[in-house]
């Protein structure tokens, strides 16, 4: 397989449609193949860096007020380091959602500081080089078992039983969840992360009520970890976090609950 920009190159060599390109669309933008995404970008990163996009609206949403897609490297960089002029708390997401899902759902990502830098000291002072020494264990020995049980099976779902649960196990690892409660952060994030799927919500639920359901389940359930921690010396993120302090503050429940479900997705 070519390296992406590889295909990008060899892609845009007929020059694609700068007209036709369009961010909004799931179909048929982000259902179209890899090397035609990469095409596109190449083409919008060579002719159109900082370009507009209206945007569309869903069976859940209305359309918002549209967005600019920065595409090159250097202009993201800028961007990203220029919280004066540019802001990530009103939602980093195509389609806008409301402001309770941005605060719930998005955690850090959908914040500016001086909230933003302070969660991410709290954060930081999690990842020790002692915690990243037992998370780079716990990893390998994840693996293992993943494999060792799947490997005599013969065949299997790849997606569900290797690919989806090695980063959430992981995760779940990571944050102290018990494993009885591995396969409910399974499914529930999977429902935050559906777009509306009928095979995780049903057709006849909302999906905005479906994903604000599964993410006061994931919520809950970190909310439930969060509360065994307290008072206790665990070496899990969850116990770090719990007691770690930043000019004299620490996370709130909510906090710890957003960050995780933010991990859960990322993780998905």
């Amino acid at each position: 397989m070519p390296a992406p920009s590889d295909a990008a190159e060899s892609a845009t060599s007929a020059g694609p449609d700068l007209e036709g390109i369009d961010l909004s669309s799931i179909d048929p933008f982000w259902t179209t193949s890899m090397a035609d995404r990469y095409a596109a970008f190449a083409a919008l990163r060579r002719h159109d860096p900082i370009r507009f996009f209206p945007e569309q609206e869903t069976e859940y949403l209305a359309a918002g007020p549209g967005y600019w897609a920065v595409t090159r490297h250097a202009d993201v960089v800028e961007v990203s380091r220029r919280s004066d002029a540019f802001c990530s708390g009103e939602g980093t997401n195509i389609p806008d959602l409301p402001p309770e899902f941005r605060e719930f759902f998005g955690s850090m990502i959908n914040m500016d500081d001086p909230r933003h830098a302070r969660l991410r000291r709290v954060v930081s002072a999690g990842f020790t080089p002692r915690m990243m020494r037992t998370l780079d264990d716990g990893i390998v020995r994840t693996a293992s078992d993943i494999v060792d049980r799947v490997g005599g099976w013969g065949s299997c779902d790849f997606v569900t039983e290797v690919a989806s649960r090695l980063p959430l196990t992981v995760i779940c690892d990571l944050m102290g969840i018990e494993p009885d409660r591995y396969d409910d952060v399974f499914e529930l994030s999977n429902i935050v992360l559906s777009q509306g799927d009928p095979e995780y919500v049903p057709e006849d639920v909302n999906p905005l009520e479906a994903f604000l359901s599964a993410g006061a389940g994931l919520a809950a359930i970190m909310h439930e970890t969060a509360e065994l921690r307290r008072g206790g010396d665990g070496e899990d993120l969850t116990s770090v976090l719990v007691h770690a302090e930043v000019d004299g503050e620490r996370r709130t429940a909510d906090e710890l609950a957003s960050f995780f479900v933010l991990l859960c997705v990322a993780g998905n």
